[in-house]
C-alpha cells in the first residue's frame, strides 16, 4: 500500500492529513503545513490502592508539579495543545469562563505533600517506589512518559517509566499492576468528559465527582469556573494534552486552510 507521504511526494495527491506526531515524515517540494487539535485527549491516571494516591492533595501536587509551558516549547510541542484540564480548547463553550492559562506551583505542591505527611530529604521525596507504565507502540506517548517522570524527578519525586507492548499494558491495566499510567482516550464531540470516569479509562478508580460538574458547568447557560476549580482540587487525573494531525498542502492552492478535527480539509478548496 501506498503511503501518504509517498504519494505526496510523487506528486499523486495535492494534500494530506496525518497524525504527525505518530510519522516520521519528509516531506518534499514547495509545501505549507496548519495542524489542528483533535478530540484526542492523553493524560496520566493514578491507582488509588496505593494509599499514596488515595490522598486528594497528592495528586493534585502530582498535577501542580508539571511545568505544560515547558512541554510545549520542547520537542513534542509542535504535536499537541497541553493543557491542566479535561476540556479541548477548541470546543467553543469553554469560552465563556475564566480559566487560568497554568497552573504549574510547585512550591504550593511542595506545601501539599507536607501536608499529607511526605518527609523530603537532600532534595528527595520519600516515597515508595513508583512506576509508570506506558503502551510501548507509540513513540509519541513514550516521549510524554519521559517527559513526565523527567519533570517529576526535578521537583524530587522519582518515577520508573515501564514500557509495555499493546496486550501486556492492557493486562497491567486490568489487574491494577501500576502505580500510575499514561492513557489516551477519544472525547465525544460535546465533550462529555464524564466519560472519563467510566471503569474503561479510569483504570485507578480515582474518584471522579469533579468531571461530571464540568460537563454540567458547560451545558448551563451561565458559565462559571468552580468545576475547574473543583477538578484541580479533586485531580482525579493529570491532563497532559489534546493530539495535534497536520493537513500537508502544496502551494497550488490560492487559499489557506483552516483544518479542525471535524473537517480537515476546511477551506482548501475556496
Amino acid at each position: 500500500m501506498t503511503s501518504p507521504v509517498y504519494a505526496f511526494n510523487k506528486k499523486s495527491v495535492c494534500a494530506v492529513a496525518l497524525d504527525n506526531s505518530k510519522n516520521d515524515t519528509v516531506f518534499k517540494g514547495n509545501y505549507e503545513i496548519a495542524s489542528y487539535a483533535t478530540d484526542y485527549f492523553i493524560f496520566i491516571g493514578f491507582n488509588v490502592k496505593n494509599t499514596f494516591f488515595a490522598n486528594a492533595k497528592v495528586r493534585k501536587a502530582f498535577n501542580l508539579f508539571l511545568d505544560r509551558a515547558a512541554l510545549e516549547e520542547g520537542e513534542n510541542g509542535e504535536f499537541a495543545e497541553f493543557v491542566w484540564q479535561p476540556v479541548n480548547p477548541a470546543f467553543g463553550r469553554l469560552s465563556g469562563f475564566d480559566l487560568p492559562s497554568s497552573v504549574f506551583m510547585p512550591d504550593l505542591a511542595d506545601e501539599l505533600l507536607a501536608e499529607s505527611g511526605v518527609k523530603k530529604k537532600n532534595g528527595k521525596y520519600q516515597t515508595a517506589a513508583l512506576t509508570l507504565i506506558v503502551n510501548s507502540d507509540d513513540a509519541f506517548k513514550l516521549s510524554l512518559a519521559d517527559d513526565f517522570a523527567a519533570q517529576l524527578k526535578r521537583q524530587g519525586i522519582d518515577i520508573k517509566v515501564k514500557t509495555l507492548e499493546y496486550a501486556d499494558y492492557l493486562s497491567a491495566l486490568a489487574a491494577g499492576e501500576f502505580d500510575l499510567y499514561l492513557a489516551e482516550t477519544l472525547m465525544p464531540q460535546n465533550m462529555d468528559v464524564g466519560i472519563l470516569s467510566s471503569s474503561t479509562v479510569n483504570c485507578g478508580g480515582a474518584p471522579s465527582s469533579s468531571l461530571s460538574a464540568i460537563y454540567k458547568a458547560l451545558a448551563s447557560e451561565s458559565y462559571s469556573s468552580p468545576a475547574f476549580d473543583e477538578f484541580l482540587e479533586e485531580s482525579p487525573l493529570v491532563p497532559i494534552c489534546y493530539r495535534k494531525h497536520c493537513l500537508v498542502y502544496t502551494r497550488d492552492f490560492a487559499s489557506s486552510p483552516t483544518p479542525s478535527r471535524y473537517n480537515v480539509y476546511s477551506g482548501l478548496f475556496d
